[in-house]
């Protein structure tokens, strides 16, 4: 089921391109929003952008790999709350950078960045 979801995705990406990004993607959008904020200082890009570019290219192989093995984290009441602190941690750095850089998660992080 992952595996066909992806498939939908990539085709969408395929035909709306970086609109799709930021009309259909809810992280995307936000970020839009967020980096119309005034606020100083705002930067094209982040120190070491190359490299950190390139941090999409291993995320996008991580989903991959666990679509192919059907990785499922066994469930136990410790995952969950650590799961969740990563989430909301990880979103939370995203929507921080998103006042300085335009769109930090698509540029960084996003697998569907890779094929864009």
């Amino acid at each position: 089921m992952a595996g066909f979801i992806f498939l939908i995705v990539l085709c969408v990406l395929a035909i709306g391109g970086r609109l799709a990004c930021s009309k259909l993607c809810p992280v995307g959008f936000l970020q839009e929003l967020i980096y119309k904020i005034p606020f100083f200082k705002k930067k094209r890009n982040l120190p070491h952008d190359e490299m950190l570019r390139n941090v999409k290219y291993v995320v996008f192989a991580f989903v991959v790999i666990s679509i192919i093995l059907d990785f499922t984290m066994p469930q136990s009441e410790g995952i969950k709350v650590n799961s969740l602190v990563i989430k909301i941690g990880g979103f939370s750095t995203v929507f921080i950078l998103s006042l300085f850089t335009f769109r930090p998660f698509c540029k960084y992080f996003c697998p569907f960045g890779v094929f864009l």
